[in-house]
C-alpha cells in the first residue's frame, strides 16, 4: 500500500495567529496586584476579606463541632479542645417542643460557670444560642445544661463553628467510612451488662485522628430505659486496665428498645494516636434495667478485655484513671467502636 502525503496550503500567517493568541490573553481577566498577602503564621489559611475581588487576609483554620443529645434530663460535654480557640455560632433544635439550654465553660477541676445572662429556650427551628468569648485554653471544655422541656421534646442537636487560636490545628487522613477503634462486627454471644457493670477491651486505632462517631450493638434487657456510656481510655502500655490508664473521652445513651440494633451518637471528641493502645468499653448507670451487649471471642495473648461491677455513677462521672479489674481469661471483642475522622 502506498501513502501519498499532500502538502495542505497554509490558511493563516504565523502573524495572524500571534495575534489571535493576544486577543485571547487580552479578554482573559486576571487580578491586579498581588495574588497572596503578605504576614500570615503556621497553620493559617487564605481567605475572603470581602466581596472584592482579589480582597484576600490570612486566617486562622477553622473547626465545626456537633452532638446530638438524646436525653434531656442530663448535661453533656460538648468540647473538649486540644488547643487554644474561640467559640462562636452555636446553633440548637429539637425534635418537638422546646427545652431550656444554658452553656457552660468549665476548668480543669471541673468548676463551671455560665456563658449566658441567661438560659435560651430552644425549637424545633434553627435556634442561635448567643455569647462572645475571648478564646478558651485547652484545659477547659464545655458544658450544654438541658432544663424546663415541654412539648414532648426527647432530643435535641447543636452545632458550632470555631477558630483555632494558638498552636496547630490537629491534621488527619482518618476516613470516618473505614478508620475505626474497637470492633465493628456484631458478636454471635451475648451478655447481660447489668447495672453498675463495665467491660472493657483494647484496641489500636488504624490511624491518628479524633472520634468522629461512636456505636455500639445490643437492646435494653428489659423495658424501660438503659442508661450507657461508652468509654474510651489510653493504656499505658502494660495490657492490663489499672490505674495507669487514662481518660480520653466517652458519651452517654440512653437506650429502650428490647429489639437488637446498632446505636450511635456522634461524639467529635478524643484525639488517638494510632501508635498507642486505647480501651473502648461500656458503663450500665442506674436506670430501669441492663444493657445485653454482644461479642465475639478473641485470642489469647493478642486480645485482652476486662470487666468490673459497682460503677454505676461513672455513668454521670467517668473516672481520671481506671483501676485493676478482672482479666477476662477467654477475650472478649464487644461489638463496640468509634469512627476516626
Amino acid at each position: 500500500m502506498t501513502v501519498t502525503l499532500i502538502a495542505a496550503p497554509l490558511q493563516h500567517t504565523w502573524e495572524e495567529v500571534d495575534q489571535a493568541v493576544s486577543d485571547v490573553q487580552d479578554a482573559i481577566p486576571f487580578p491586579s496586584g498581588k495574588l497572596v498577602p503578605d504576614g500570615g503564621t503556621t497553620g493559617q489559611i487564605l481567605g475572603k476579606h470581602s466581596n472584592t475581588d482579589g480582597d484576600t487576609e490570612w486566617t486562622n483554620q477553622k473547626w465545626y463541632a456537633q452532638l446530638e443529645i438524646p436525653d434531656l434530663t442530663r448535661s453533656y460535654i460538648f468540647m473538649r479542645p486540644f488547643y487554644d480557640w474561640k467559640f462562636s455560632n452555636l446553633i440548637g433544635r429539637t425534635d418537638a417542643g422546646t427545652v431550656d439550654v444554658d452553656v457552660q465553660l468549665c476548668d480543669a477541676d471541673n468548676t463551671c460557670y455560665s456563658f449566658l445572662s441567661s438560659v435560651v429556650t430552644i425549637n424545633t427551628s434553627e435556634t442561635a444560642i448567643p455569647f462572645s468569648s475571648d478564646g478558651i485554653t485547652a484545659d477547659h471544655y464545655v458544658k450544654v445544661v438541658p432544663s424546663n422541656v415541654q412539648g414532648g421534646a426527647t432530643r435535641m442537636n447543636l452545632y458550632s463553628a470555631g477558630t483555632y487560636e494558638t498552636g496547630t490545628p490537629p491534621t488527619s487522613n482518618c476516613d470516618p467510612a473505614t478508620d475505626l477503634v474497637g470492633y465493628n462486627t456484631i458478636g454471635s454471644n451475648s451478655v447481660n451488662n447489668t447495672i453498675g457493670a463495665v467491660r472493657f477491651t483494647l484496641y489500636e486505632p488504624s490511624c491518628d485522628g479524633e472520634v468522629h462517631e461512636v456505636f455500639f450493638y445490643g437492646r435494653a434487657s428489659a423495658s424501660g430505659n438503659a442508661n450507657v456510656r461508652v468509654l474510651f481510655y489510653l493504656d499505658d502500655g502494660d495490657n492490663q486496665t489499672d490505674s495507669g490508664d487514662t481518660y480520653v473521652t466517652s458519651v452517654q445513651v440512653t437506650v429502650n428498645s428490647t429489639s437488637n440494633a446498632w446505636h450511635s451518637v456522634t461524639l467529635d471528641d478524643g484525639t488517638l494516636d494510632s501508635t498507642k493502645k486505647y480501651w473502648v468499653g461500656l458503663v450500665t448507670g442506674n436506670g430501669d434495667t441492663g444493657f445485653v451487649l454482644y461479642y465475639d471471642n478473641g485470642t489469647n495473648g493478642t486480645d485482652y478485655s476486662s470487666l468490673s461491677s459497682g460503677v454505676a455513677s461513672w455513668y454521670d462521672n467517668p473516672p481520671a484513671q481506671l483501676f485493676s479489674m478482672t482479666m477476662e481469661s477467654t477475650p472478649h471483642k464487644y461489638s463496640i467502636y468509634g469512627s476516626l475522622h
